[in-house]
C-alpha cells in the first residue's frame, strides 16, 4: 500500500477539521437557540450541544459521502 501524497494528507485533514470545527459550532448555535426558549439549564445545554454536534455531524458525511 502506497502512502498518500501531500495534497491528499492536507485534503484528509482539512475533512476532518470540517468536521471538528462545524460541529462545535452548530452545537453551540443550537445551545443559544435552545436557551433562549427553555430555562436554563446544565443538562439541557450539554443534551442540545451534543445533538447539533451529532446531526451536523450526520449531515455533513452524507453530503460528503453519500451514505
Amino acid at each position: 500500500m502506497t502512502e498518500p501524497s501531500l495534497r491528499e494528507s492536507l485534503a484528509n485533514w482539512q475533512t476532518g477539521a470540517l468536521f471538528i470545527i462545524g460541529s462545535a459550532a452548530v452545537g453551540l448555535l443550537v445551545v443559544s437557540i435552545i436557551s433562549g426558549a427553555v430555562p436554563r439549564s446544565g443538562v439541557v445545554g450539554l443534551l442540545s450541544f451534543a445533538a447539533g454536534a451529532v446531526l451536523f455531524f450526520l449531515a455533513a458525511s452524507y453530503l460528503l459521502y453519500g451514505r
